[in-house]
């Protein structure tokens, strides 16, 4: 009677086993989405993630892909300004840089120390700014981070 039951227990689970596999099968070709590079680019937007290409591409300030504006001197209330671009998805290491070739900053170690101090890597803004030469760090992070 025990073997007969056992028998009949393992007889049911492999059975079991066997019906849901079946429809596991069945229900992957008539219910899964296709993934394709075009689903996966949209589920990562979704998430907040970007494009590699819209992030790197055409604005690589080492491959030179982008026309580097010459800086402007202006007086205005006689303080001198300097136009300082900082292309879109720039990283905080390039804005540094692209601040100390304008003579912005005297040192990209610094700024990017207290941009990391105040946890700033990700709320720093691209766009076309007009800095002062003899402005703080402090002045010109402020100028260029996202402000919620």
């Amino acid at each position: 009677m025990k073997r007969k039951l056992k028998t009949t227990l393992l007889m049911g689970i492999g059975i079991g086993f066997i019906i849901c596999s079946t429809f596991n099968i069945i229900s992957k070709e008539f219910f899964q989405e296709e993934i394709n590079d075009e689903y996966i680019k949209t589920k990562a937007k979704q998430m907040g993630m970007v494009d590699p290409k819209d992030h790197f591409v055409k604005k690589d300030i080492y491959n030179k892909e982008v026309k580097k504006e010459e800086p402007v001197m202006k007086k205005k209330n006689e303080k001198e300004l300097i136009k300082v671009v900082i292309p879109k998805g720039s990283t905080s290491e390039e804005i540094g840089e692209i601040l100390k070739s304008h003579n912005v900053i005297q040192s990209t170690k610094l700024f990017l120390r207290k941009i990391n101090d105040k946890n700033l890597e990700e709320k720093l803004r691209w766009g076309v700014y007009e800095m002062k030469i003899n402005a703080s760090i402090d002045e010109i992070i402020e100028k260029i981070i996202v402000k919620k």
